[in-house]
């Protein structure tokens, strides 16, 4: 065998070991997040068609899907005018329009004796 062979299939292996470990080393994105992107990825932001407030629907629909306990929250912003987030619940109870941001929030139950992140079949079943 070549001696250059006798450095060069070590030294490629070695590499091929070195993307394998950093790859399959890298943190898993959680899945509310992965189930977040997808909803932010499958739509343009414009605020007159599809703004926060939609993509907020969709994804707490998606979430909940999935189990998680999500919810809509908004801050009134009527400076910045950045989104018309107008749910029909909002107009028929304050009746008016309001210029607003809208973002989601997820609960995750944790078992605070353990640590234990708890599931929402057991959360529902047992507490």
């Amino acid at each position: 065998m070549n001696l250059k062979w006798k450095f060069i299939i070590p030294g490629v292996l070695l590499i091929l070991l070195a993307c394998f470990l950093f790859f399959h080393s890298q943190p898993s994105v959680p899945e509310y997040e992965r189930i977040a992107r997808e909803v932010a990825g499958r739509h343009v932001y414009d605020k007159e068609n599809f703004n926060c407030g939609d993509f907020s629907e969709e994804l707490i629909q998606e979430l909940q899907a999935a189990g998680y306990m999500a919810r809509i929250e908004t801050s009134e912003d009527s400076k910045s005018g950045r989104c018309l987030f107008n749910p029909e619940w909002f107009k028929e109870e304050f009746g008016k329009e309001l210029f607003c941001h809208a973002w989601v929030i997820i609960e995750i139950p944790i078992e605070a004796t353990t640590g234990e992140i708890i599931s929402m079949e057991k959360y529902l079943e047992e507490y």
